[in-house]
C-alpha cells in the first residue's frame, strides 16, 4: 500500500506575487490559508475541486476555521484572475505546470532574496496593512450558559468578527444594559451570527477601505449596539448587507 503524500508543489514566489498579496488585502490574511486548502485538494484529485460547490465551501470553510463567505470571496477572486477554472468542472489551472519535473534549484542573487512584490503595478492599490494582531477571545460561546446573555453575545463577536475589530475585554455596565436590550430586540443568535459575518465580508467595515469622513472608522462592538443618524439600528443595517463591497 502506498504511503500518503502529504505535500504539493508550490511556487516559491508565493510572497512576492502581486495577485496574492492583493487577495490578502481585499479579502483578509486568511486568505491565503484557504488557497493552500485549495491547492491541496486539487493535488489530491489530479487538478480537479471535486462534488458539489457548496459543499466543497463549507469542508474548506470548516477546515480552515473561517465563514463561508470567505472562503467564496477567495474562490470568486481566484476565478476572476484565472486561477480556477472550469472546464466542465472546477480546477486548479496552472495544476500542470507546478507538477512537471522537478527543476534544479537555483540560489537567489543580490537583493533577490526576500525581494518584495512589485506593488506599483497595481493601480489604486492602498497601502498594504501589516498583518493584524489577533484578538484574544474570550468566554467561549458554549460556557456560558444559554443563549441569549450579555456575555455570550461579547463571546460571539469575539469570535466570529475579523481580527481587524478590537475584541471585547471588558463586560462593564453600560455594555451589560446595552446588550440586554439589544438581545431583548433580537434575540436570535443567527441574527447575530449573520451580522458578525457581513462584517467579516466588508471592507469597509473591517477598516480597509474608508470613505470621505470616515478615514478611521472600523466596525466594533460598541457600534453595533447603537443607532446611526437615521435612527436605525447599526446592527440591523448590517443584517441587512448594506455594507456590502460594491
Amino acid at each position: 500500500m502506498p504511503s500518503p503524500k502529504r505535500w504539493f508543489p508550490l511556487s516559491h514566489d508565493i510572497n512576492a506575487d502581486a495577485e496574492v498579496w492583493l487577495m490578502r488585502h481585499t479579502i483578509g490574511e486568511k486568505s491565503l490559508s484557504i488557497w493552500l486548502e485549495i491547492l491541496s485538494i486539487s493535488d489530491r484529485n489530479d487538478s480537479g475541486l471535486p462534488g458539489d460547490y457548496q459543499e466543497l465551501v463549507r469542508s474548506i470553510a470548516g477546515r480552515c476555521q473561517a465563514t463561508t463567505r470567505t472562503v467564496s470571496a477567495v474562490c470568486e477572486f481566484a476565478k476572476t484572475h484565472l486561477w480556477l477554472v472550469s472546464d466542465p468542472t472546477l480546477r486548479v489551472r496552472n495544476y500542470a505546470k507546478y507538477h512537471r519535473t522537478r527543476e534544479p534549484n537555483q540560489i537567489p542573487q543580490g537583493n533577490q532574496l526576500g525581494s518584495p512584490p512589485n506593488l506599483p503595478n497595481l493601480p489604486n492599490l492602498p497601502n498594504l496593512p501589516s498583518e493584524p494582531k489577533k484578538k484574544k477571545i474570550i468566554h467561549p460561546v458554549s460556557q456560558n450558559g444559554a443563549w441569549p446573555s450579555p456575555l455570550s453575545l461579547v463571546a460571539l463577536y469575539n469570535e466570529k468578527t475579523p481580527d481587524e475589530c478590537p475584541a471585547v475585554t471588558t463586560l462593564s455596565q453600560g455594555r451589560k444594559k446595552k446588550a440586554k436590550l439589544y438581545l431583548t430586540q433580537f434575540p436570535k443568535q443567527e441574527f447575530w451570527e449573520q451580522v458578525f459575518e457581513e462584517v467579516q465580508g466588508s471592507l469597509f467595515l473591517r477598516g480597509l477601505k474608508n470613505s470621505p469622513g470616515h478615514e478611521s472608522f472600523l466596525a466594533t462592538f460598541d457600534w453595533l449596539l447603537t443607532k446611526g443618524k437615521d435612527g436605525t439600528e447599526n446592527c440591523v443595517k448590517v443584517y441587512e448587507g448594506r455594507y456590502r463591497n460594491g
